[in-house]
């Protein structure tokens, strides 16, 4: 049996992320040269957790020289730019977001909401972590949890347990991540508002996100933990739906499947 102490360690975070979000696309960062990889994670798999399907009409082409000025940005960063504390992390954050969403209107004619910007850079370090053998660690201490739509279920559900009525679920479940608005600090369902709620959730008593010596997570190192801890709890509600109806299936090896499937799940639970 697991305790809920995390592994705060980058070969398990690695292995725990390739395992649990598409392994054999993200794989493919491995075949470039270190200072390749950072323009190629920018438009490979950041690009596509940037759902650009979602944006009618967009091609790849269109935006190619915006994607590698984030990739020259997010590179300089990593080189020459040396973040102290939270706010400066921030500000450098915002810029980048606000660089990337006006390249992204000039050259296709589209805006889009800073939901989208923070994606596709917070997605960026995280695969950068992942894949770039030599960078100094010290640089994702204050990064941002990338949101999604699994993040903001678990942000209703585990940092807004203790809210007050005026913040509404509701409200935060409707909004789409890619709409969401960057705001600030104070501005509720914003998105500078939902980091420093993550943090102080993450810093605070109830967090569940502790590494093996009690030491809390950084939101950036605990979002490996929860984004597949959220998925497994959507795929756990909808096999539960679907179980409500096996008993009517045609083929007879559904429950077959079924049963193998709740074995190993009680052993791999032990």
């Amino acid at each position: 049996m697991i305790d809920n102490h995390m592994i705060n360690n980058r070969d398990f975070l690695i292995d725990l992320f390739i395992n649990t979000n598409n392994g054999n696309r993200i794989k493919k960062i491995g075949y470039y040269e270190e200072n390749e990889i950072i323009a190629e994670i920018v438009k490979g798999p950041a690009y596509t957790d940037f759902t650009p399907r979602t944006i009618k009409g967009i091609k790849k082409d269109t935006i190619i020289g915006v994607l590698d000025d984030l990739a020259m940005e997010i590179r300089d960063y990593f080189e020459n730019v040396s973040c102290k504390n939270q706010k400066e992390f921030d500000d450098w954050h915002n810029k980048t977001c606000r660089l990337f969403l006006k390249g992204f209107k000039d050259k296709s004619g589209r805006e889009i909401h800073y939901g989208k910007a923070q994606k596709i850079i917070n997605m960026s370090f995280k695969y950068i972590y992942c894949y770039m053998k030599n960078v100094d660690q010290e640089k994702f201490c204050f990064c941002h949890m990338p949101i999604d739509s699994y993040i903001l279920e678990w942000f209703c559900d585990a940092v807004l347990e203790q809210e007050t009525d005026r913040v509404s679920k509701t409200h935060i479940m409707n909004t789409s991540w890619s709409n969401l608005e960057c705001g600030d600090e104070k501005t509720e369902y914003s998105y500078l508002w939902m980091q420093k709620k993550i943090r102080e959730y993450l810093v605070g008593e109830n967090s569940l996100y502790v590494d093996e010596g009690g030491k809390k997570l950084t939101p950036f190192l605990a979002e490996f933990y929860i984004w597949p801890e959220q998925k497994i709890k959507k795929l756990c509600k909808d096999l539960k739906q679907e179980c409500q109806y096996s008993a009517y299936y045609c083929d007879p090896r559904i429950r077959s499947e079924l049963e193998r499937l709740f074995i190993v799940l009680g052993e791999k639970l032990k």
